[in-house]
């Protein structure tokens, strides 16, 4: 009988002192992490590429280029 209210008394303590908790463990947390998928990064584009019939196509590789360094700037850290 005393052992059984010392250790209610003794859980008691416990928990009021945050030592010991009631609540269920948080799902989000023990859900596993995706990994975040990153795509290859686009050719380079250097200036021995450029003549003047494919120089729209070279800005349009240089504006994917860019852009994908701005998505990679955003992403969370794995």
């Amino acid at each position: 009988m005393k052992r059984g209210v010392v250790a209610v008394l003794l859980m008691g303590m416990l928990t009021c002192m945050g030592c010991i908790t009631t609540m269920p463990p948080d799902a989000t947390k023990l859900a596993l992490k995706v990994p975040v998928y990153i795509p290859p990064p686009p050719p380079p584009v250097t200036p021995d590429r450029i003549t003047p019939t494919n120089g729209h196509l070279i800005a349009q590789n240089l504006s994917d280029e860019l852009d994908y360094e701005a998505r990679l700037a955003t992403m969370p850290a794995p």
